[in-house]
């Protein structure tokens, strides 16, 4: 997480902010893969 942390550092986004952003996205795309499975 801390290479993420650095990129959102450069991005002027706090790390903490980073890591519930980066979780909803990740979250997101495995319910789409996961959704796109059952079919």
């Amino acid at each position: 997480m801390l290479w993420y942390c650095a990129v959102c550092y450069r991005a002027q986004l706090h790390c903490q902010n980073c890591q519930a952003l980066l979780y909803q996205v990740l979250h997101s795309s495995l319910r789409e893969v996961h959704s796109k499975a059952e079919y």
